[in-house]
């Protein structure tokens, strides 16, 4: 997998993630924390190589700093996610 972008940050009520899958296989996404505790499953299941876009709604989470975790079969990446709601 490469280019794991996420976007705006920070958000005020929506996030968009955008990330490409180099081969087939199984995906996981998940909000954490800054304790790294998970707080919400955004997505697990397979998917096919390919370019994907998600959005989701962060109207519900408190202002503060959290980090969305993605995983695939031979990858990990995390990223900040600032939530500022105004």
């Amino acid at each position: 997998m490469t280019d794991v972008n996420l976007y705006p940050v920070p958000a005020e009520d929506m996030i968009t993630l955008e990330y490409n899958l180099n081969k087939t296989g199984k995906v996981r996404i998940v909000l954490l924390d800054i304790h790294g505790r998970e707080i919400d499953l955004i997505f697990s299941g397979n998917q096919q190589q390919s370019s994907y876009i998600r959005k989701f709604s962060v109207q519900s989470l408190h202002n503060g700093v959290y980090m969305l975790m993605m995983q695939t079969d031979d990858f990990t990446q995390v990223r900040k996610l600032i939530v500022n709601h105004k």
